[in-house]
Parts: C-alpha cells; structure tokens; sequence
C-alpha cells in the first residue's frame, strides 16, 4: 500500500503558498513554479487576485523566478485571474494526467529540475508533479469551501494526507535540508 501511496507524497510541503520560504526553493535550485488557481492561490469562487496574491507574485518575480499558472479550470475561469496578475497561464491542464507541460517547458527551455509544481491537491497537483518527474509542493487549501468536483477528491485525499502526516512525511520546507 505505501508503494501505491508513494505517487501522492510531495517533496515539500508548506501550510499556505504565501508562506513558501521563497530564498530556499531558489537555494535549492528552482527556477520555475507552476502554481495551482483553485484553493492554493484563491477561493475557486474569487475572480480575481487578492492583493496579498499579487504581492505574493511580484515576491516571487523578485525571488527570481518565472511562475506560469496552471489550472484543471476552463479558461474562462483562468484568463482574466492570470492576466490580472500579468503571468502566463495553462488552463485545462488535465493534472494529474496531461503530458502537455512537459512540451510546454520543452519550448521554454525549462529544465525539469529546475521546476516545481505548487498546488492544494495531492490527487491531482503532486500526483502530476510525480507522474512528469517534477518536484512538487504540496499546500493547505486557502479556504474551507471547494468546487463540487474538487470535494470527490478530497474525501480520497484526505485519509492519504493523514497518513503521509502520521508518518511524519510532511516535512515543511523550512525543515527539509538536504
């Protein structure tokens, strides 16, 4: 069963995005974040960024590095968010089983170690993170509520996140030197 389970542990974890020690992914050598829309940077119900999300952009740009926005949502949902934050986006990403990513950091000229997938979901962002040979960091949800498709997800995730938690393998990223 832990074989099984293996697919959905993230390589770090950190209780919210805005708290992400940022200095310690790029030390770490990081260079591109893939950041999940829905309940990792807002409710999936707000249309556009909090200021504390654009803050914590512009905190990332300044860190140095490229983020892309990338979302299981329509781009209906995606464009007006990303363009209000003024970064790209891929919408109607298909996590956990799209292969899309790995062309579109081909074209960029991202090197897979060098990008981490930052997301809310163990079933769907660090699953995917894992699936492409990416790093992943797995995130609490912002808020309490979800999108109707998101909560069938949680009612699996949720006994996996406990047992990652009882097995002491969600290691903030704070406390995971290498």
């Amino acid at each position: 069963m832990r074989r099984c389970l293996k697919r959905f542990l993230p390589t770090f974890y950190a209780k919210r995005v805005f708290s992400i020690p940022l200095t310690t992914l790029y030390q770490k050598g990081y260079r591109y974040l893939f950041i999940d829309l829905d309940n990792t940077l807002a409710a999936f119900d707000e249309p556009l960024p909090s200021q504390l999300t654009l803050a914590f952009l512009q905190a990332c740009d300044h860190a140095g590095f490229t983020v892309t926005l990338t979302s299981n949502n329509k781009p209906a949902r995606v464009t007006p968010f990303a363009h209000a934050c003024q970064i790209p986006y891929l919408a109607s990403v298909g996590k956990p089983f799209s292969r899309d990513i790995l062309k579109y950091c081909e074209e960029k000229g991202y090197a897979k170690d060098k990008v981490i997938v930052i997301g809310d979901q163990l079933l769907t962002d660090v699953w995917f993170a894992n699936r492409l040979g990416f790093a992943s960091l797995f995130v609490e949800k912002l808020v309490p509520r979800d999108h109707w498709p998101t909560r069938l997800n949680r009612l699996i995730e949720t006994p996996i996140k406990r047992y990652w938690k009882r097995h002491h393998q969600l290691i903030p990223l704070e406390e995971n030197h290498e």
